[in-house]
């Protein structure tokens, strides 16, 4: 069985241009082109966002699927100039497993994006 994991992602970029760069430099590779195949591509107003969700899923680091996915949002860490920003949220099956990080540039990451939301559900009768 294993344990599981919601996985969601965002990456807004500037324009474009920047994305189709983004997308050149990581089709060369087979694991990055499989990683993006599984993202959505939508637009905020004229900036693009490719966006991943996985629910339920093994998300181990040892996995090249799950490198590969991560690997996209280190190389906006690491190029800076690409102009372009992330979030990223994990939930864990336990009530205490929920990472969450960002980067790249400030004015990009999309936070309305992906968000931890949490809710107290109520369904009980009362007489």
């Amino acid at each position: 069985m294993g344990y599981r994991s919601d996985v969601a992602y965002a990456i807004q970029f500037k324009d474009a241009d920047a994305l189709k760069e983004f997308v050149g430099l990581h089709a060369i590779n087979e694991p990055t082109r499989d990683a993006l195949q599984e993202c959505a591509l939508s637009y905020d107003g004229d900036e693009p966002v490719l966006s991943f969700m996985a629910t339920a899923v093994k998300w181990y680091e040892s996995f090249q699927d799950v490198q590969a996915h991560e690997s996209l949002l280190a190389f906006i860490d690491e190029n800076e100039e690409l102009e372009a920003g992330y979030v990223y949220v994990r939930i864990g099956e336990e009530v205490e497993d929920v990472e969450e990080k960002h980067g790249g540039a400030d004015d990009l990451i999309p936070w309305s994006g992906v968000y931890v939301e949490r809710t107290l559900a109520w369904n009980v009768s009362v007489s």
